[in-house]
């Protein structure tokens, strides 16, 4: 009687523990460099698999437009409001590019993220589109 309490109360813990973290899961998407020309490098933030492959994934209504530079901040809140966030595109100009971009912390179903920019002093742009189609990351 004893061991079956045991085992349902760890599966109790066991479920709790995969829904508190499914609820708000936390992902980091790829991200390529697909061109360089001199002191600029553009990447692709892929946020979903198909970012790749789908021109029109990163044609339309932009969702985010950030400009901003490392001198300013190296940190990048991407907020979709509510939205998910769509496939990006990512422009660093400057002569002290190390490691560009990394992404992390996505979570809330894919509507708001965190990049930084790992560079001392270059100028950065974040484009992100609106997402074609909606999945349940989470």
């Amino acid at each position: 009687m004893i061991a079956i309490g045991t085992i349902q109360l760890a599966l109790l813990a066991v479920l709790a523990i995969a829904v508190v973290q499914t609820r708000d899961s936390v992902y980091a998407p790829p991200i390529w460099e697909y061109a360089r020309n001199g002191q600029e490098r553009h990447l692709y933030l892929n946020t979903y698999h198909y970012c790749n492959y789908t021109k029109s994934a990163m044609q339309g209504p932009l969702m985010i437009n950030i400009k901003s530079s490392t001198y300013h901040t190296p940190n990048v809140v991407l907020d979709g409001k509510g939205k998910h966030l769509g496939c990006g595109k990512i422009t660093v100009k400057g002569s002290d590019i190390t490691e560009p971009v990394v992404c992390a912390n996505f979570r809330r179903n894919w509507t708001e993220g965190l990049c930084r920019v790992h560079s001392k002093s270059v100028e950065y742009t974040f484009e992100i589109f609106e997402n074609k189609h909606v999945y349940n990351r989470n």
